[in-house]
């Protein structure tokens, strides 16, 4: 958000953040937030890098193993298909084709160091960076939420975790993963 905006990360949150994310891989953050990281100039950016670089780590191992599940699944559903043609053979090769495919695809783009357009893109459970404007002071924050248009109330949204407060209004949207939020 510097770089767009020149607003200040809260870099304390989003340091407890990624460490949190390590303990819990169920978190989801933008890789556009992450991106934030990316060229660390202070001792607590560089150890959040080194939080999302473990992260990315442990993710790609859990990967492979479940590639290497795969391949093994479609191994022995072709060499099925060639003593005697089933149904589950056809399908077990149809799923791991599949399968394969998409953990390849997700696999190098964990590993991909140059950004793309879509890892701006939020969705729900995600979180990502916002502005917020309380009482007048600007600050930036965290959180995870659907993406909604300008003017909806936040109170008619699940919030995750308690990071928003209710009756919050979002007042503004720009790009694909950022929203100013007014505060009560």
């Amino acid at each position: 958000m510097y770089r767009q905006l020149g607003i200040r990360l809260d870099y304390d949150e989003a340091e407890k953040l990624f460490f949190r994310r390590l303990d819990d891989p169920t978190l989801n953050i933008s890789r556009g937030f992450e991106a934030n990281f990316d060229e660390p100039t202070t001792d607590q950016a560089r150890r959040i890098k080194s939080a999302i670089d473990e992260h990315r780590s442990r993710m790609a191992g859990k990967i492979e193993k479940d590639l290497f599940t795969q391949k093994t699944r479609l191994v022995t559903a072709e060499r099925s298909l060639k003593t005697k043609e089933t149904k589950k053979s056809r399908e077990d090769v149809r799923i791991a084709t599949n399968k394969i495919a998409s953990l390849t695809e997700k696999l190098s783009d964990l590993r991909r160091s140059e950004p793309k357009a879509r890892d701006n893109r939020i969705f729900p459970t995600v979180y990502a960076g916002v502005i917020v404007n309380k009482m007048e002071r600007i600050s930036s924050g965290r959180c995870a939420m659907p993406v909604v248009p300008p003017g909806s109330r936040l109170s008619m949204i699940r919030s995750f975790r308690g990071y928003i407060t209710p009756g919050a209004t979002i007042s503004r949207s720009f790009g694909t993963s950022n929203s100013v939020i007014t505060m009560p």
